[in-house]
């Protein structure tokens, strides 16, 4: 298929249908990065869901070692990209839509954007924002990408996602990032995230909140990349709702000069999706899971000023 009707495929596919293809090209591809049998790995991956949904749910005030997933383990990734990969994606381009009217400088096609991705893991972002530009008619001639994350592996996940499923042609580099010892970036992407048009943070602070609760002195790195962006740059901050959900706002963005936010919103935000595709139900019945559909957010989405 040629690129041009493969484009027309994709512009007439709802957002939430083309999320769930995605998730479906993508997942035999994972689950084969998993040794052993098909029973073998079907367990496995069950083992790592219920680890992952008990982390993300009630671990995430835990710091201890145990309580870490390590995402270099194949079948990790294949189980969160399983749970989150079509709600996350749907989180970055429904975000988009809420806070459209404050993205003033995105409401023509750019020339060039840069966007960069703290925590993106397999890239749900790039999946969320590409659909938004495309959707927009706003995608740009140029589209570089940086994507900061403490497993830069997480791009072997990315490349299968971009080759399959993104109808585009783009750049996207991955970093190993460490925020939470605060290990500084290489010199070209602090030049990058100086000339970024863009930062998001997607279900990526509550992560790693708890380490900065538990070392005030922690946090000079993301405070750092946050005095580091330009005037005119947006912050889109994506997260869970609950009742200490102020703390990114509190104690990281209010104390950088000139970074104001624009817009928030909070409620719960679900997921359409209609029958499974063959694929994904079965991978629904073996593992005797669902991929996440609704939960419970606050988008906040903040502008740098000149100072």
């Amino acid at each position: 298929m040629t690129m041009e009707p493969l484009m027309n495929v994709f512009d007439q596919m709802e957002p939430e249908d083309f999320y769930h293809s995605v998730l479906t090209d993508v997942l035999d591809d994972l689950m084969d990065q998993i040794g052993g049998s098909t029973l073998t790995k079907i367990e496995t991956v069950k083992k790592a869901l219920r680890k992952i949904s008990k982390g993300y749910t009630v671990g995430l005030s835990n710091t201890s070692s145990q309580s870490c997933c390590n995402w270099n383990v194949p079948a990790n990734r294949c189980a969160y990209v399983f749970l989150y990969l079509m709600q996350h994606c749907h989180l970055v381009s429904f975000s988009l839509q809420e806070t459209s009217k404050s993205l003033r400088s995105w409401r023509n096609k750019k020339e060039i954007l840069k966007v960069c991705s703290i925590g993106g893991g397999p890239g749900s972002d790039l999946v969320g924002l590409t659909t938004f530009l495309r959707k927009k008619e706003i995608f740009p001639s140029s589209l570089e990408c940086r994507v900061l994350d403490l497993y830069p592996n997480w791009k072997d996940t990315w490349d299968k996602i971009y080759q399959l499923c993104i109808p585009e042609d783009f750049s996207v580099k991955y970093e190993k990032c460490d925020v939470v010892r605060d290990k500084d970036l290489t010199v070209s992407t602090r030049q990058f995230i100086k000339q970024a048009d863009m930062l998001t943070l997607s279900k990526f602070f509550s992560a790693v909140s708890a380490f900065f609760r538990n070392d005030r002195g922690s946090g000079d790195l993301l405070r750092s990349i946050l005095r580091d962006i330009k005037p005119g740059c947006f912050v889109l901050y994506i997260d869970n709702q609950h009742v200490s959900d102020t703390k990114f706002e509190q104690d990281f963005a209010s104390q950088v000069d000139g970074l104001h936010k624009v817009h928030e919103f909070r409620d719960t935000v679900t997921l359409s999706i209609g029958q499974y595709s063959s694929t994904l139900a079965k991978y629904r019945d073996d593992l005797d899971y669902n991929p996440l559909k609704s939960c419970d957010v606050l988008i906040q989405l903040y502008e740098k000023s000149a100072v």
